[in-house]
């Protein structure tokens, strides 16, 4: 069991059998709401998580010790999302030729194979169980088999201009892509809101018409004085060209005064200052 990616809480009571470090480990991780999120996790990534107990079920009534349960578990050596959605595939094969049958006595290879080695004696009836766990998931952890489509990655031919580019100090282009990738230990998060995670699916809106603009580009950069420390105060530069009316400077709003929050700042006002369909080159160290 994993506590934060299985709806499985750890007590912190002495009496429970746990070393002392786990225990600690639990009280900390809830005090500063630890836990496993992606904002749009790709399709191995949702095929790694565990299926028993997870996270995202967004129905009650799944339960992990039916027969059928029992029998993914023991007899298919079902652990996974991805090895439930391999049993479950072959339900998508009914009313083909050689294709799955919706009996207990299907002759397909795979039920053949289960039933002939004694492990099961009802394979559709474990298939249609793994499809109803995987139908429970929330939207953002359902299944969606073929590629990761979500308009937020860039083809594989800019991603390669991009590595040719870097290597001659040339134009990069920014890649929006937040698909997230195997291994699960790179999505654990700290600080979260204690608020459910958000199930939503992440898509970018298809794209309109576009208007032919000339490429705009700007130099942009931050500083910190005091940087580090209490007083820090940050300021940000954006500059298009000379006497441009839209050339700026400006102190960074909020609490968090650093010269990283300052260079983030400066794109955020020079975005701002050109029209989103505009091409825009960012200069900046």
């Amino acid at each position: 069991m994993n506590a934060f990616l299985q709806t499985w809480k750890v007590s912190p009571s002495v009496k429970i059998a746990l070393p002392s470090y786990l225990r600690n480990l639990s009280r900390v991780a809830a005090k500063y709401n630890v836990r496993f999120d992606a904002i749009d996790p790709s399709e191995e990534l949702k095929d790694a998580l565990p299926v028993w107990y997870h996270f995202a079920i967004g129905d009650a009534r799944i339960v992990a010790n039916s027969k059928s349960a029992r029998c993914l578990r023991a007899n298919h050596g079902v652990a996974h999302v991805g090895q439930a959605a391999r049993i479950a595939a072959r339900l998508h094969s009914i009313g083909r030729p050689h294709g799955h049958r919706p009996t207990a006595t299907c002759p397909c290879s795979e039920c053949e194979a289960e039933r002939s080695h004694g492990r099961c004696d009802n394979p559709h009836r474990c298939a249609l169980y793994a499809r109803k766990i995987l139908s429970n998931l929330l939207p953002r952890w359902l299944k969606h088999p073929g590629p990761d489509r979500d308009n937020l990655s860039l083809t594989s031919r800019r991603l390669r201009n991009n590595l040719e580019q870097a290597t001659h100090e040339g134009r990069i282009l920014f890649n929006p892509s937040i698909l997230a990738r195997l291994p699960l230990s790179c999505h654990f998060r700290v600080f979260l809101p204690p608020s459910d995670r958000c199930t939503s699916v992440v898509r970018r809106p298809a794209r309109g018409a576009t208007i032919p603009l000339e490429a705009v580009e700007v130099h942009t950069d931050g500083s910190c004085l005091d940087n580090g420390t209490d007083t820090a105060v940050a300021g940000s530069g954006v500059w298009f060209s000379e006497s441009d009316a839209r050339n700026v400077s400006a102190l960074v709003p909020g609490l968090r005064q650093c010269n990283q929050t300052a260079e983030l700042y400066a794109v955020s006002i020079a975005a701002a200052r050109v029209p989103p369909f505009a091409p825009l080159h960012i200069v900046s160290d």
